[in-house]
């Protein structure tokens, strides 16, 4: 196969697989995006497997290598900063309630998260019309009215503590890959490495 026809695969296989994943998401199988992502990766491997012309050779692989290390050092120090500032937004933030009873027997919740220097993130309130008499949907709007003021610091929270880890993973990776090509190679801790 030729260098050109290859990457006519690449493209229809990256296609393929965006459409596939697409429908597997809809599909809400999480088992069908994994499986068309491996399988676009068996696909790939065999069509670059029967390549005839050469498809890459020292200069590529050590511009690729340098590529490949510098982007994974910003990646990492990014994903580092989003995690230390996820982590300050949710640990020096606050949150209040309160309640106000109108002349009419009325009852207003509210709840409200801030952060600091006092500035409001996130305020909402509930009335209750016969305080005495709370019904089911009085419960699940004071439900909702608390969920939802806990979610504005949770979901960043979450989501850093996730970029966090994958920094931490990516780190670790990179240093056992790091490790045994080393080895593989011979290079001694003492070599100075560019």
């Amino acid at each position: 196969m030729k260098i050109q026809t290859y990457f006519l695969c690449l493209i229809c296989i990256a296609i393929a697989v965006a459409v596939l994943v697409i429908l597997g998401f809809r599909s809400a199988n999480p088992l069908v995006p994994a499986i068309v992502i491996l399988a676009g990766i068996a696909a790939v491997y065999f069509c670059r497997r029967r390549v005839t012309d050469v498809v890459t050779d020292d200069l590529s692989e050590m511009i690729n290598g340098k590529a490949a290390v510098k982007t994974l050092e910003v990646v990492i120090i990014a994903l580092v900063i989003i995690f230390l500032g996820t982590t300050t937004y949710f640990s020096y933030g606050g949150h209040g309630s309160g309640t106000h009873v109108g002349d009419d027997g009325s009852t207003v919740v509210s709840f409200m998260q801030f952060y600091p220097p006092g500035n409001v993130i996130y305020i909402d309130n509930y009335s209750l019309e016969d305080p005495p008499g709370l019904t089911g949907n009085d419960l699940l709007g004071l439900e909702r009215l608390f969920v939802e003021g806990h979610k504005v610091r949770d979901f960043p929270y979450v989501a850093g503590a996730a970029l966090g880890f994958a920094a931490v993973v990516l780190a670790a990776v990179f240093a056992a890959f790091s490790l045994y090509y080393s080895r593989k190679y011979g290079c001694n801790e003492d070599e100075e490495q560019d």
